[in-house]
């Protein structure tokens, strides 16, 4: 199943790939490009995508869905290691209405003795 994934996202960039290499500009790259090209493949995007499937089958699509919404918390986090960034009040505050929805969304309600807000359809 990744593997169809991954070519529908192929599909639409193949053309723009093509004319890129009829204009022969790939011998500009060099080894370190190449080294790059291949960390992005395999690293973010074929490893992400394999947690994501599996985190699918585990979770199920409702809950795994739910950690797309962690993707600006780790860049925020990583920028300020990586590369030294400030978090402003700002970000931090919007990292925290992050997390606490995803905990909100997360509680075991039942367990709590709780039932989850309904929402009755109008028509």
């Amino acid at each position: 199943m990744l593997w169809l994934l991954m070519l529908i996202g192929l599909l639409p960039l193949l053309p723009f790939a093509l004319m890129e290499g009829v204009q022969g500009q790939w011998h500009q790259v060099g080894g370190k490009g190449w080294l790059s090209v291949l960390y992005i493949a395999v690293g973010p995007s074929l490893l992400a995508m394999l947690a994501y499937d599996m985190a699918i089958k585990k979770l199920g699509a409702y809950r795994a869905g739910q950690f797309i919404n962690l993707v600006p918390v780790f860049g925020a986090l990583l920028s300020t290691w990586w590369l030294g960034e400030h978090i402003s009040l700002l970000q931090v505050s919007a990292l925290l209405l992050i997390l606490s929805g995803m905990a909100v969304c997360n509680l075991p309600w039942q367990q709590l003795g709780l039932q989850r807000w309904r929402v009755r359809r109008l028509a």
